[in-house]
C-alpha cells in the first residue's frame, strides 16, 4: 500500500498536472494525461507543488529539504533545479529539511512550511536565496519550541496571514516593512477562537 500513495498534486497554468508520490517518484502530465516528464526518486517525497508568479516551480519534501524549479530548454527534462537544506552552520539556510508547504502572499513573498523548523520567508538576493525564521530574524515568534510543526497557511481578504501548526493557528498581518516587525498572534486550545484540537 506504501507504493500508491499521493502526497503532492497541483496544476500549473499552462494545464501541466504535477503529481508526487510517496516513494519519491514525480510525474508531470499533459491536459491529456501522457506523461511529459518522469523524476524517478530523485526529488525526494514530494508533499507539495506550487508554481509562483515567475512560473518557478517549488517542490515540497519530506526530509529533503526544498527544491526550486526553473523552466530552461537547455537543462535536463527542460528545468534546472536547485535543492535548499538546512545546515546548522549557515543561519540564513533554511531552518529543516522537512518541508509541508509553499505559499505566495499578495506582497509576491514566498514562505515555506516546515514541520520541526516553524515557518520560513524566502529572501532573493540575486541567485542567492537566504530563509528568515524564528532563529534568524522572526523577533516575534513564539517561545517554547511551540508552533515549529508547520503544515500550510493562507492568506485572507483582509490581508492577514494564517498558518496551520499543530499546536494551533499563528497569525499575522503581512503589510510589514521588515521582518522584525511582525507580530505573531496565537490561537491554541480552549480560547475565544473556539479552537479545541490542534492537531
Amino acid at each position: 500500500r506504501d507504493k500508491l500513495g499521493i502526497r503532492g498534486l497541483y496544476q500549473t497554468r499552462n494545464g501541466d498536472i504535477w503529481v508526487g508520490t510517496r516513494w519519491g517518484d514525480v510525474y508531470c502530465m499533459d491536459e491529456k494525461y501522457n506523461v511529459k516528464r518522469y523524476y524517478k526518486g530523485t526529488l525526494g517525497n514530494v508533499y507539495n507543488i506550487f508554481e509562483d508568479d515567475q512560473g518557478r516551480l517549488w517542490f515540497a519534501t519530506k526530509g529533503a529539504g526544498l527544491i526550486k524549479a526553473i523552466p530552461d530548454a537547455a537543462s535536463p527534462q527542460g528545468y534546472r533545479m536547485t535543492r535548499y537544506t538546512y545546515d546548522a552552520s549557515d543561519m540564513t539556510s533554511i531552518s529543516s529539511n522537512n518541508v509541508y508547504y509553499v505559499y505566495q502572499d499578495s506582497h509576491r513573498r514566498l514562505w515555506v512550511c516546515t514541520y520541526g523548523g516553524g515557518l520560513n520567508l524566502i529572501e532573493e538576493q540575486g541567485e542567492r536565496i537566504i530563509f528568515h525564521h524564528k532563529f534568524n530574524g522572526f523577533r516575534d515568534y513564539p517561545q517554547y519550541g511551540l508552533f515549529m510543526d508547520v503544515r500550510s497557511m493562507t492568506e485572507d481578504r483582509n490581508g492577514r496571514m494564517w498558518v496551520a501548526t499543530v499546536d494551533g493557528l499563528l497569525s499575522f498581518e503581512n503589510n510589514f516593512s521588515h521582518i522584525d516587525d511582525i507580530l505573531f498572534e496565537t490561537y491554541r486550545g480552549q480560547n475565544s477562537a473556539g479552537l479545541l484540537e490542534n492537531d
